[in-house]
């Protein structure tokens, strides 16, 4: 997977609900998708590790024309799955030292 800074699911949480309150959708619009600046600031990183994270199988993300919508939902999910397997494999590889 590409290189990112690690989080914890607790810090890309809260991140995920910074970027929502201080998203650009204001109002009673309901927002549905994060945008690849969104992701920029999710996971602390550029442009090019995110486009890395969205071409990742099994990632939850869209094309429309030129740009990437990653749905809301499908992306916390993929999240919690991600990062509770991220962790288990540190914690095998742990256990083998």
């Amino acid at each position: 997977m590409a290189e990112m800074n690690h989080k914890s699911i607790e810090e890309l949480e809260k991140d995920v609900k910074k970027i929502e309150t201080d998203c650009s959708f204001q109002g009673s619009q309901t927002r549905y998708y994060y945008t690849l600046e969104d992701m920029m600031r999710i996971f602390s990183c550029g442009r090019n590790t995110v486009y890395k994270i969205l071409n990742t199988k099994g990632f939850p993300c869209l094309r429309v024309g030129k740009k990437y919508c990653i749905p809301i939902e499908p992306f916390r999910k993929w999240v919690n799955e991600n990062a509770t397997a991220y962790i288990a494999t540190e914690e095998k590889e742990l256990a083998v030292k």
